[in-house]
């Protein structure tokens, strides 16, 4: 597989769990996958880290 492909299902799949960047770039170094591809594949993405962090509030104490 693609080394880039799958560096954006790893990023995508992480944003779905509102993990934030922190942990996308953690996973990310884990699997091999080098730093200038995830900045790259991340800058591509343009993920709204606020928003992101919203949901994940929300998702949490909603009840």
């Amino acid at each position: 597989m693609n080394e880039q492909r799958y560096c954006h299902g790893l990023v995508r799949k992480h944003n779905l769990k509102c993990h934030g960047l922190k942990r996308n770039q953690s996973e990310a170094m884990g699997k091999g996958i080098e730093r200038s591809l995830l900045e790259r594949v991340l800058e591509e993405l343009e993920i709204d880290w606020l928003e992101l962090a919203q949901d994940a509030y929300k998702k949490t104490y909603s009840n």
